[in-house]
């Protein structure tokens, strides 16, 4: 059956370079006049669900005068092959594209869009340089499927990866025909969240052949050059076309997106790229997310619109138009739209914030507090200390975290379950005597030392009214075995990403330091054993001192402007 004004061809089989055919639908408008661009759209979530949770239906693209190839991804669906998750899209990708450049009605110039792995699955196969591709628009998406996907600084992501392993393989097992591991796999997803602490992470996923792409992520972790494979951003000088990179302040591969936009928008053949950045998470898009409403202008189904004439200007006859400031994005807390020329803004600058407390910054009731980088401290000299214990980790409480508040919390969250505990440090300053436009990068410098045979840090900016405390940037490193000196402090840095993130005069900051975000995070067991391979009876207690007296100046650093 046809939609209205649409006509569709169903289950069109597309041939790839070692004879594995994949399925297609093809979208076209009824009565527009031929010929027309194409639009390929590749997913490993199933062709007749051509909305991706995020974007408009892809008759909805048809309607916009466009031919419309959505395609079930090797070994998804019914398409034929084995689905091994970055390891094919280059290849398939760049064979679709051929393909559907010689439609009938085509006028052989084409365009790529999808979200999340269709976003990833769109770089891969762009730095293979198919000569029919014109532009694309990868949306929610890393630039590495290792460094800005599965792993943070080594940590494995560890909510999104299982989840995503197990939703993935689960369709695997059904082609297979396996229903003991289609059965097995369904009773583990039912039992998010206390499955991801119940075994070692390497054996959260039944061994099969449909789950061995699983292990073999984490069997790799360190491994380079297997990496380097599936990586888009290891290729990055080969992509020759523009890209809409579409994203959220609160998707898990922002910093991604934003570094596979600089990288692009820094090459002659991609410079005209741009950058669209909401306040969404993951899925759905909306202005809701986590505790906070992000207001009406939030609301808006600004991206369908935003692809449709970025995709336009490159596929349609006439030479593309300059579309003016290369960047749009929604800034948090002014809730509203704003334009520049690049990210970050030139306009903003590194402010620094220090730490300092009386020697006990333990939980919101310690004496933690920040103090502006021009401003004295006095009396900082005895360090803070905490106990972390890996086999009751701090909760991950909201955040870039994926994919559904039922598999990990996301998003802006209030943080008073977490800062109530005595294996935070938490670190307040003083009220704002203005307003403090945060747009940019935000890390942490630390002086630490423990006892821990290894560790992992976690550091979180907040904004603070009242006693209301609610997340603004988190990240995690890790200090591998051998690491930490055997006297002194080591100084460990954590990124946290970057955001647009208006704090108004009043507000204060906040900054939590801790041993561990779960489920988020994988969780270190402290001892010397890979944490992949860990199981709960692995986890031990540790003791953290953190330094800042002045020779051991730990800092809080934000790119923003003061107004």
């Amino acid at each position: 059956m046809d939609l209205p004004g649409i006509a569709i061809e169903r289950a069109i089989p597309v041939p790839m370079r070692d004879g594995c055919r994949l399925v297609a639908d093809i979208y076209r408008p009824a009565t527009a006049e031929a010929p027309l661009p194409v639009l390929v759209h590749r997913t490993p979530y199933g062709r007749r669900f051509p909305t991706q949770a995020n974007m408009a239906h892809a008759a909805w693209y048809a309607r916009q005068g466009f031919i419309v190839v959505v395609q079930d991804m090797r070994g998804r669906y019914d398409s034929e092959g084995t689905f091994e998750p970055f390891f094919h899209e280059a290849g398939d990708g760049y064979d679709t594209i051929q393909w559907a450049a010689e439609l009938s009605g085509s006028n052989g110039r084409l365009g790529t869009y999808g979200a999340s792995y269709a976003g990833y699955a769109q770089l891969l196969a762009a730095a293979h340089d198919p000569p029919a591709l014109r532009v694309m628009c990868p949306a929610i998406t890393p630039f590495d499927a290792r460094d800005d996907m599965l792993f943070s600084d080594g940590v494995f992501e560890l909510s999104f990866g299982a989840w995503w392993a197990a939703a993935m393989a689960l369709e695997s097992a059904r082609r297979s025909g396996d229903r003991d591991l289609e059965r097995e796999i369904r009773v583990a997803l039912g039992g998010i969240p206390a499955w991801y602490g119940s075994r070692a992470p390497i054996e959260l996923l039944p061994a099969a052949p449909e789950t061995a792409f699983y292990r073999a992520w984490l069997e790799h972790r360190s491994d380079d050059a297997w990496w380097e494979q599936a990586s888009a951003r290891a290729r990055a000088d080969q992509i020759k076309v523009p890209a809409l990179f579409v994203t959220g302040w609160w998707d898990p591969f922002l910093d991604g997106a934003l570094a596979a936009f600089r990288a692009l928008s820094g090459q002659e053949a991609s410079a005209a790229s741009s950058l669209l950045v909401g306040p969404w998470s993951h899925v759905p898009w909306g202005a809701r997310v986590g505790d906070v409403d992000f207001g009406p202008a939030a609301d808006q189904k600004v991206a369908d619109q935003a692809q449709v004439d970025f995709l336009g200007r490159f596929l349609r006859d006439g030479e593309p138009s300059d579309a003016g400031h290369r960047v749009r994005y929604f800034v948090l807390g002014r809730n509203g739209w704003t334009s520049a020329d690049q990210w970050p803004p030139t306009d903003g600058r590194t402010l620094t914030w220090r730490l300092g407390s009386d020697g006990d910054a333990a939980s919101i009731g310690g004496s933690g507090r920040l103090v502006a980088g021009d401003d004295p401290m006095i009396g900082q000299v005895d360090p803070d200390w905490f106990s972390y214990d890996a086999g009751d980790p701090a909760p991950a409480l909201g955040g870039r975290s994926c994919c559904f508040p039922s598999t990990s919390p996301i998003g802006p969250r209030d943080q008073a379950p977490v800062e109530v505990r005595r294996d935070v440090l938490v670190y307040t300053s003083p009220q704002l005597d203005r307003d403090l436009l945060i747009e940019g990068p935000i890390d942490v410098a630390l002086w630490l030392t423990s006892d821990a045979d290894t560790a992992d840090i976690v550091a979180r900016l907040c904004q603070v009214e009242g006693r209301r405390s609610v997340n603004i940037a988190e990240g995690v490193t890790r200090v591998s075995p051998g690491e930490w000196p055997s006297e002194g402090y080591r100084q460990v840095i954590v990124t946290l990403g970057e955001t647009a993130t208006l704090v108004p005069a009043g507000a204060a900051l906040r900054l939590q330091v801790t041993g561990g975000a779960f489920p988020r995070f994988e969780i270190n067991p402290q001892v010397a054993i890979p944490s992949a391979w860990a199981a709960p009876s692995d986890r031990v207690a540790a003791s953290f001192a953190l330094a800042h007296d002045d020779a051991h100046v730990s800092l809080v650093h934000v790119r923003a402007t003061v107004g």
